[in-house]
């Protein structure tokens, strides 16, 4: 089979911080935390499955084991230009629109943990594993901004790990998660250079 690739989240550096081995853990919106739910391992296919009135709700994108190739996307600008022409006269109408490839680079991460919880029951060591760290006396995160025309990294600095933690969420998901409380898959992985079965 064919490994996956998997692309972290870069308006919040989160690749850099995979490589450099500060985030160990991530996490994506699993159902509703008003749901009664039960989950278990599906026997087929390995994924931890979550049931709600009997059925089937939602289930893991990865399994403890998976080795994911991580990926990045390059930006690049496609060479199409619209004109009018007036006589011998050319005028460029339009620019050249933005798209984007998808590359990969020399490491893997391989799944160790998946489990199940709600999003506020995450904990101070759990912020940092998922991208939080100290500032100073205070907590915060990167932020990807565009400041004349140009792409720069600021800091967003909270008082706790966990204020950091749910501005971060709110902002990846653009859905107030940390006030919804959702259930969510929380996969825990070690990074691997490829080639080798290496922690870094």
């Amino acid at each position: 089979m064919e490994m996956r690739t998997i692309i972290f989240n870069n308006a919040f550096n989160d690749t850099s911080s995979v490589l450099n081995g500060t985030k160990t853990q991530m996490r994506c919106r699993a159902c509703c935390g008003d749901d009664e739910i039960s989950f278990c391992t599906d026997k087929d296919d390995g994924l931890l499955t979550i049931f709600h009135n009997g059925y089937d709700i939602a289930k893991a994108n990865y399994k403890v084991g998976e080795v994911l190739q991580i990926g990045i996307l390059q930006r690049l600008k496609e060479i199409e230009v619209y004109s009018d022409h007036v006589g011998d006269s050319k005028m460029i109408i339009t620019e050249p629109p933005e798209r984007y490839c998808k590359k990969t680079i020399p490491f893997s991460i391989q799944i160790t943990r998946v489990s199940i919880e709600r999003l506020k029951d995450i904990s101070d060591d759990e912020c940092f594993k998922d991208g939080v760290f100290r500032i100073g006396e205070k907590y915060g995160y990167e932020f990807c901004n565009s400041i004349e025309g140009n792409l720069v990294f600021q800091e967003v600095v909270f008082e706790s790990p966990r204020e950091a933690f749910a501005s971060k969420i709110n902002e990846e998901t653009g859905l107030n998660a940390w006030r919804s409380n959702p259930y969510m898959f929380v996969y825990d992985f070690k990074l691997i250079k490829d080639g080798t079965n290496e922690k870094r």
